[in-house]
């Protein structure tokens, strides 16, 4: 595209909320993102210039890709129905009579090279995967296929609901997950929602490349959600976040062909053409605040996220880092429970706990009460016995010293029959219900 398109399209995809929130948790489908980008900018510059070493970068980007995350063989099979479809639509043009230097050969030659790069970067692994771990290969596409479902009507069932809640998902009802989305609102805001439909017809009206490219990237990576299953329900905005991109270089299109339908018609008037800079300027300006809102203000305050993210462990590390004054500190098992969901929450059944592990709960509440930063090397070994901020399956039979124990409210009775409490706080979810009952026990 043009450099206007270029330049809104990153301004959107910069803004937008749901590339944002991936990209904070940081994990393995961010980079798989990013190296998708990168392959198809050289494969795209292989087709405009009609030249192979592009062809063989993106080639190596894409096996590159096969490192990160499982969707990312979707974006070898997008890269290669692409290709494949450029060089079956060049041998149409060479049999209706065209005259192209860069016909059905340097098509194939130049898919040959893309799988070529593929399979040089992502072959070492994939064969010492399949010799020593072959069952690694396809474990986690078994565990999450819609085809595993069974009863009445399955799977057609499953795929119709994911095939609709990823169809609306950019306009209407986005995931349920807090850690994907704010819960229910949709992926897009309605600014760039409305250059996405408006891109779709600049899209559908182009003829060259560029709409195979962008029919196919949504066609086949949509397939990452529509074709597995969650207790969270569709969409999975995780699991097909290579469509952000998309929709924001979709909307990019609508955007400067509106921009350029509207300066156009106006370019009598210029006091018409500063009233369309205004109206554009507005409607950037209510993308920045419509996303810097869903994603600072409301996702933070929805009860799904406090309960999806794990926040009991960074409130109880907080008060620590004040309250505990050095003195030895237990967290009883059960004490890192995520707060409870108000009654009525209608996404309950996608939050239903956080997705912290025993080990990785204490470790944050440990670092959050300042530990790493006295002493560093307690992070390796978080679980060990250290005599500082510990974690016990159980209440111990007696203490050394007087100790700060950290557990769940309906175990607070259990600990004060058994020890002598010099003090008592409550740790509160927001003010309104019980989240963690701290005692400070006697020898």
């Amino acid at each position: 595209a043009d450099r206007r398109t270029a330049l809104l399209a990153a301004f959107l995809l910069g803004c937008s909320h749901w590339a944002a929130r991936s990209g904070r948790t940081g994990w393995d489908a961010v980079l798989l993102v990013a190296l998708q980008l990168a392959a198809l900018a050289c494969l795209a510059k292989a087709r405009r210039f009609r030249t192979l070493p592009p062809a063989l970068a993106g080639g190596g980007l894409l096996g590159a890709s096969l490192y990160t995350y499982v969707a990312a063989r979707l974006a070898v099979l997008q890269a290669v129905v692409w290709l494949a479809w450029e060089a079956f639509a060049a041998r149409r043009r060479r049999a209706a009579g065209d005259d192209l230097p860069a016909g059905p050969p340097r098509a194939l030659a130049q898919l040959a090279l893309c799988v070529g790069g593929m399979v040089a970067v992502a072959g070492p692994f994939l064969l010492r995967l399949w010799l020593l771990r072959p069952e690694l290969l396809t474990v986690r596409v078994a565990e999450l296929s819609v085809f595993a479902r069974h009863g009445a009507g399955e799977p057609w069932l499953t795929l119709g609901r994911n095939l609709l809640g990823h169809l609306l998902m950019f306009h209407v009802r986005g995931g349920a997950y807090a850690r994907d989305a704010l819960p229910g609102f949709p992926m897009l805001d309605p600014i760039t929602g409305a250059l996405l439909l408006a891109g779709l017809v600049v899209v559908a009206l182009a003829g060259d490349w560029r709409r195979r490219l962008l029919l196919s990237w949504p066609l086949v990576m949509v397939l990452g959600g529509v074709l597995s299953t969650s207790g969270e329900g569709p969409p999975f905005p995780y699991r097909v976040s290579s469509l952000a991109p998309w929709s924001c270089l979709v909307a990019a299109l609508g955007g400067v062909a509106l921009w350029d339908a509207a300066t156009g018609s106006f370019a009598a008037t210029p006091r018409r053409r500063l009233l369309a800079r205004g109206i554009a300027a507005v409607a950037l300006a209510a993308v920045v605040v419509i996303n810097g809102w869903a994603l600072l203000v409301a996702w933070p305050a929805d009860p799904g996220t406090r309960r999806a993210f794990g926040t009991t462990p960074t409130r109880v590390g907080r008060w620590l880092a004040v309250h505990r004054a050095g003195r030895p500190t237990l967290i009883l098992r059960g004490a890192l429970r995520p707060p409870a969901l108000p009654a009525g929450y209608p996404y309950a059944a996608a939050n239903r706990t956080d997705f912290f592990r025993e080990g990785d709960a204490v470790a944050a509440v440990q670092l959050a009460a300042g530990l790493y930063r006295a002493h560093p090397a307690r992070a390796l070994a978080p679980l060990l016995p250290g005599g500082d901020v510990d974690f016990a399956t159980a209440l111990p039979g007696a203490l050394a010293a007087p100790t700060l124990l950290v557990m769940a409210p309906e175990r607070a009775a259990e600990a004060t029959r058994r020890f002598a409490v010099a003090a008592r706080w409550e740790l509160r979810d927001d003010g309104k219900g019980p989240l963690v009952t701290i005692l400070l026990a006697q020898p």
